[in-house]
């Protein structure tokens, strides 16, 4: 997949590229300056002191532009990099029902911290490092030559054979590194797992906060707020138990690279000092030596020095391949659902030899054959968990799970109204049009759509954006469910208990208006009252696990 912003992004890294190199130039410069100004020092050379000052300043400027212009463009692509990645997991998250999979079969936790947050960590920081290692080669090539400057061969010999190490600051460099890289990773082993694992108790705990103030007026009415208490503070224990070992395995990690950073200052002087009271070296070259020492082993050891940041950013990558499996899974389709009925042929919904399983398998619901014509208006019957809910998500073509065909009308209207109505965030009139855009229709519409339901009162409120899922009552939200139906007059209508929130007077009115003002619709109705079965023609009634239908 090919981002629109491909152009800036070459540019971008081309940019950065260059920094890199021209960072690690002012570095080198930075070095040889320490020579010169130590070794003028040394000889008293006062009238090399301003120059030199001067070039000082120059080398200041210099990495002070590269590290505002490095940053500048890292952040500017990864910015990019994230709207990329943010469109493009969050078409695949919405396509095809997979938020919805996802969530039934509870193949990953908290996908929409991973979208949010993972993707975020990865686009701020792995650009970072891509440059951070293209930058330690650079320097660990170029101050190689440096340390060969102030090195000498040292000759010895092993069981009489004569053996030789050439430039030996350049070899205890490398073999301090590798020293140094074997250890931190013995050491910070545990840690990307416990930066893992936070990342997922955290979004636990997050969640667990949403759902309370989702629910807030049901958990007070039910007084279950010291249920609700104990249940976040067992998620937030976890919370901190798991930060608890995140903080020794960073103590661990920390010490571990604080020890190499502060004896790779050390190491060099060992070997210089001697050399420098014999006369063999100048007093700049032991500080360019030593310079160059700790950056050269500081660019091999780039492990050590960015372990923290690497495990963080391993963390996020395998939740975020978690993730990609997640979208990826494909679940294996029992149930075959397509469209292929017309209002041709007067079939709005045709089932044949439809089982309906669990996701564990076990078997729900069994419907040999079941047909809805156009015009034909059907109330589905049955006992508390028979399966009535799961038939109607059959029918969407949101059930995968059994076996048989699914054919729904294909070039009708059709709207399914869960018990529960989805109410977006926004304003009424959103809610009200959904899944239409609010532009799509005018105020003078919705407002008389309003009244008709009973919730004129609100009509002064209409473009307010407020929580509406919470402000509004169940019974309030089933009525912004009629407004919709008569909105967007359906050819096809798939009713799950929406008037469970309404007296029979209001459920009465609510299809006595709806079949007024649609009186040719197709509708199909799991119903709570047996006396709203009057305003259907059919019946499918559901016992033992069977389904059989005739006319009411």
């Amino acid at each position: 997949m090919t981002s629109r912003d491909w152009l800036f992004a070459w540019t971008a890294l081309l940019v950065l590229i260059v920094i890199q190199f021209g960072t690690v130039y002012v570095i080198t410069w930075g070095v040889r300056w320490q020579q010169q100004f130590y070794d003028s020092l040394e000889q008293r050379q006062a009238a090399l002191f301003a120059r030199l000052t001067l070039i000082f300043l120059g080398i200041t400027l210099g990495q002070i532009g590269l590290i505002v212009a490095n940053n500048l463009f890292q952040q500017m692509l990864g910015l990019r990099w994230r709207v990329f990645l943010t469109e493009r997991y969050l078409g695949r998250w919405m396509t095809r029902d997979r938020y919805y999979d996802i969530d039934r079969r509870q193949l990953i936790d908290n996908p929409d911290q991973r979208i949010s947050e993972d993707i975020g960590i990865v686009t701020r920081n792995v650009p970072s490092l891509v440059m951070t290692v293209l930058s330690q080669i650079t320097t660990a090539i170029t101050f190689a030559f440096m340390l060969m400057e102030t090195a000498r061969t040292v000759r010895f010999s092993v069981m009489g054979v004569g053996l030789f190490l050439p430039a030996d600051l350049l070899v205890y460099a490398i073999a301090y590194a590798v020293i140094g890289m074997a250890a931190v990773i013995v050491i910070g082993q545990p840690y990307v797992a416990r930066q893992r694992r936070q990342q997922a108790v955290e979004g636990d705990y997050r969640a667990g906060l949403v759902n309370v103030r989702r629910n807030a007026e049901q958990i007070s009415f039910a007084g279950g707020h010291p249920i609700e208490h104990r249940s976040l503070g067992r998620s937030f224990a976890e919370v901190q138990a798991n930060f608890r070992r995140l903080i020794l395995a960073t103590l661990g990690l920390q010490t571990g690279t604080s020890i190499y950073t502060n004896v790779g200052t050390i190491i060099p002087l060992f070997v210089l000092v001697p050399r420098f009271f014999a006369g063999q070296i100048s007093l700049g070259q032991i500080v360019s030596g030593r310079s160059a020492f700790a950056t050269f082993a500081g660019s091999l050891a780039f492990l050590v020095n960015n372990y923290s940041l690497i495990g963080m950013q391993v963390a996020s990558l395998l939740r975020l391949r978690a993730l990609d499996d997640a979208l990826d899974a494909e679940h294996p389709r029992g149930i075959a659902f397509a469209p292929g009925c017309s209002r041709e042929g007067n079939m709005a919904v045709d089932i044949d030899a439809l089982r309906i399983d669990r996701p564990d398998g076990r078997a729900v619901l069994h419907v040999a054959h079941w047909r809805v014509s156009m015009g034909e208006r059907w109330v589905i019957r049955g006992s508390s968990g028979a399966g009535k809910s799961t038939l109607l998500r059959a029918i969407a073509g949101l059930w995968p799970d059994g076996a048989g065909r699914v054919t729904m009308c294909d070039d009708c209207r059709v709207m399914f109204v869960p018990q529960r109505l989805y109410l977006p965030m926004g304003s009424l009139k959103d809610a009200v049009c959904f899944p239409d855009r609010d532009q799509a229709h005018g105020d003078d519409a919705i407002i008389v759509l309003l009244d008709q339901v009973g919730l004129g009162q609100h009509r002064d409120h209409l473009h307010e954006k407020r929580l509406w899922q919470e402000e509004l009552s169940p019974g309030e939200q089933q009525r912004v469910a009629l407004a919709r139906i008569l909105l967007h007059r359906p050819d096809v209508l798939v009713l799950d208990e929406a008037t469970s929130a309404l007296d029979f007077a209001n459920a009465r009115g609510f299809y006595e208006r709806l079949l007024e003002a649609l009186p040719e619709v197709t509708l199909v109705s799991v119903v709570h009252d047996d006396r709203l079965q009057r305003f259907h023609t059919h019946r499918l009634s559901i016992d033992g696990g069977v389904a059989t239908g005739g006319a009411c």
